[in-house]
């Protein structure tokens, strides 16, 4: 599996964002260099080295066939390459600022980023236009932005310390709540009756939802998880369609002294119990 040497060959520079193809058959690894790497997931040698920005890579994701790789960065643009060969493919210019959250549609066509500039995008990608705009959280940073499983649905977090979900339709928001800290990240359960998300006050909140399909649905109520001991990173519900499992990344409190090949830095798993969640235990995921 993809371990030291694999991290030793990305530094000096800092791993900002890791993502798995559809198939789990690839990693995709974005970096400060403005490279991302394609990786096997049994291989310490990489597949493919692309040259994708001029400044930090902060996020990357592939598309639901896994044919093509999207990838944002602090230069402001948004870029699109084949997954297959790394070739460029176009260019999605707009947010004036970092771009700190991409997300593609279940069926490939659309993808969604949120930016420093505070706004939230959704894009064409056939056409490479923009589709509509919106302040997306009351003039502060969008950091997070997740696709429902059945397209019709965004999710976002903010600088303003709010969970919002988007009817596409409507362009309309709802407030699911809030975090004591900026939002860090937001994901869909793969059912879609459930989002997660996770911030700078160590807290991951769950919001299950009344109905995905309703535009007048809310949140019921929150379970908060709580034990890290820095700002939760990153989380991701388990692939495969059971709600047991919920794997989130937190990095410590004295950040400032992490190596710099590591963003990723512990980590703890959650599963479901009654009546509410608890920690596995698993709590060392990487480093």
């Amino acid at each position: 599996m993809v371990g030291a040497k694999a991290a030793d060959a990305i530094a000096p520079s800092r791993i900002t964002d890791v993502t798995f193809s559809p198939d789990g058959q690839r990693i995709a690894v974005a970096q400060s260099d403005g490279v991302v790497t394609l990786w096997q997931p049994t291989s310490d040698s990489a597949q493919q080295h692309i040259t994708a920005h001029s400044d930090w890579v902060t996020a990357v994701d592939f598309s639901a066939d896994g044919r093509q790789l999207a990838t944002a960065s602090r230069d402001g643009r948004i870029k699109l390459w084949s997954a297959e060969d790394g070739q460029f493919i176009t260019t999605l210019a707009g947010h004036r600022g970092w771009v700190n959250a991409l997300s593609w549609s279940p069926n490939g066509q659309q993808l969604a980023s949120g930016g420093e500039d505070q706004r939230l995008k959704l894009w064409n990608v056939a056409q490479g236009q923009l589709a509509w705009e919106v302040d997306g959280h009351d003039g502060e940073s969008v950091s997070a932005v997740d696709f429902s499983p059945d397209g019709a649905w965004l999710v976002s977090g903010g600088g303003d310390r709010t969970v919002k979900r988007w009817a596409l339709a409507a362009k309309a928001p709802e407030i699911l709540g809030t975090h004591g800290q900026p939002v860090t990240a937001v994901a869909f359960s793969p059912d879609g009756k459930s989002v997660a998300s996770a911030g700078s006050d160590r807290t991951v909140q769950l919001w299950p939802l009344e109905d995905t399909h309703a535009q007048s649905s809310v949140a019921r109520s929150t379970m908060s998880l709580e034990g890290h001991g820095g700002s939760v990173l990153d989380l991701a519900w388990r692939p495969d369609g059971e709600r047991s499992h919920l794997p989130v990344l937190t990095k410590p409190s004295d950040c400032g002294k992490c190596p710099h090949r590591a963003a990723i830095y512990a980590g703890a798993i959650w599963r479901a119990a009654q009546p509410g969640w608890k920690n596995t235990g698993r709590n060392r995921l990487a480093r």
